[in-house]
């Protein structure tokens, strides 16, 4: 009978032990276009000034969101804006989430940059 309990334990012990260490692999971040941050990034450097928003587009896709505000007042010179906001959920927690907003003159047609910046959220 011992060795019965010997064998059944031992296969018990061997099968709970398979040499394989899980880590937790995070998903790389994507905005709504599919881009991945690093994408975002390198895309984000060929912005400019006056820069059509079909340009934008072409380069980063569709934003995540958007929104319409009124910049300048603090200066005198309120002005029609729309933005257009990119974001990079990370999966992990130790990694700020990026966020690319881009404002664009209201004004013209088409939409033009005014500006941009990055920031964590």
């Amino acid at each position: 009978m011992k060795p019965i309990v010997a064998v059944l334990l031992l296969a018990f012990l061997s099968g709970c032990e398979s040499g394989h260490v899980y880590r937790y692999e995070p998903k790389p971040a994507l905005d709504a276009a599919g881009h991945t941050f690093e994408q975002g990034r390198r895309a984000s450097l060929a912005l400019f000034i006056g820069m059509p928003a079909d340009d934008v587009r072409g380069i980063l896709g569709n934003p995540d969101e958007t929104s319409a505000s009124t910049y300048g007042g603090d200066f005198g010179r309120p002005w029609p804006g729309v933005c257009w906001v990119y974001k990079w959920n990370q999966d992990w927690p130790q990694t700020p989430r990026k966020m690319l907003s881009i404002v664009f003159d209201a004004t013209s047609r088409p939409l033009r940059v005014n500006n941009w910046e990055w920031s964590d959220f």
